[in-house]
């Protein structure tokens, strides 16, 4: 199957980097990708499992011809829930966040410094201002390549998973990698 999905959305979109910053290093993954729109090369919809090394695990449930609620679609691109053992944290569509502990049915406001300026919330804009910062401070930055090829591990044992049917343990693909 040609790569649509997640080689290009995931990834640019930086969810599977949102997965491992909140959930920490992803150790295995089960997926699930499919071509819905006939039109098409490569997948547009897809359930992915990630496991965490935390014992963690994170479902991504992502699919082109859905839609969410939104002012501008552009800017989250989706929906984001966090079900922890104390408290639901929830992302909007337009970015709002709310945070509901299992004792209430009352989910509160979470306020943080956010602008809707550019293309989701000017994310592309500051990740630049940030390398530029580190190039000039001879600081790492907080999204180094080397970091990134773990992201490159995981997509692949993505696409393997959903090509084999079968659970992809991380360790497949870092030996794979190391020896290639």
């Amino acid at each position: 199957m040609n790569q649509r999905l997640i080689s290009s959305s995931l990834i640019r979109s930086f969810l599977v980097d949102v997965f491992r910053f909140i959930l920490g290093p992803v150790t295995a993954v089960t997926a699930s990708l499919a071509r819905l729109n006939p039109v098409i090369a490569g997948e547009d919809a897809g359930f992915i499992l990630f496991e965490f090394a935390s014992g963690a695990r994170g479902l991504f449930d992502g699919n082109r011809l859905s839609s969410h609620a939104a002012e501008n679609r552009r800017r989250t691109m989706g929906e984001l829930w966090l079900e922890g053992s104390d408290a639901v944290i929830e992302m909007n569509g337009d970015g709002g966040i709310t945070l509901r502990t299992h004792d209430s049915n009352d989910p509160q406001p979470h306020d943080y410094d956010w602008q809707d300026t550019g293309f989701a919330g000017d994310c592309v804009r500051s990740l630049q201002a940030h390398v530029i910062d580190c190039l000039q401070t001879g600081r790492e930055p907080d999204n180094s390549a080397a970091a990134y090829l773990d992201n490159l591990r995981i997509v692949e044992a993505i696409y393997r998973s959903s090509a084999e049917g079968r659970r992809v343990v991380l360790d497949e693909i870092t030996q794979r990698s190391a020896s290639s």
